[in-house]
């Protein structure tokens, strides 16, 4: 699948307290052309959306201290990172609500494990 524009500089943050699955998903963006950032936590990703202004935001949504949901309302309740379109990526997918998903601001979520073409997509139609 062929990526639309450039991917050239397009920045996109991930966000998982899992080493191994942030490793992965950095490997697959930047063999698609990305620049990728790298945090574990929801704090961090706060702050790293408000100083960076990454393209996308790849979100975990379990993770310790702040899940990705409350990450997500954060950002699209702040003035300088509510326009950056996030992605939710969830072991539990198929459990949050369409209603969980859209009060979040979310853009979409992906299953864990995703398929890598239902990622490209999904990151190709944010990055329109």
């Amino acid at each position: 699948m062929g990526h639309p524009g450039t991917t050239k500089n397009r920045l996109v943050l991930l966000v998982d307290d899992e080493q191994s699955m942030l490793k992965v998903l950095e490997r697959r963006l930047a063999s698609w052309g990305y620049r990728v950032l790298l945090v574990d936590n929801g704090l961090d990703a706060l702050r790293l959306a408000k100083e960076q202004r990454p393209d996308l935001i790849l979100l975990d949504v379990m993770m310790p201290e702040m899940d990705g949901l409350e990450v997500c309302r954060r950002l699209h309740a702040t003035k300088e990172t509510k326009q950056i379109p996030v992605i939710l990526v969830t072991v539990k997918a198929t459990q949050l609500s369409p209603e969980e998903i859209r009060g979040s601001g979310a853009l979409t979520v992906i299953g864990k494990p995703y398929e890598s073409e239902e990622l490209e997509q999904a990151v190709n139609a944010a990055m329109q």
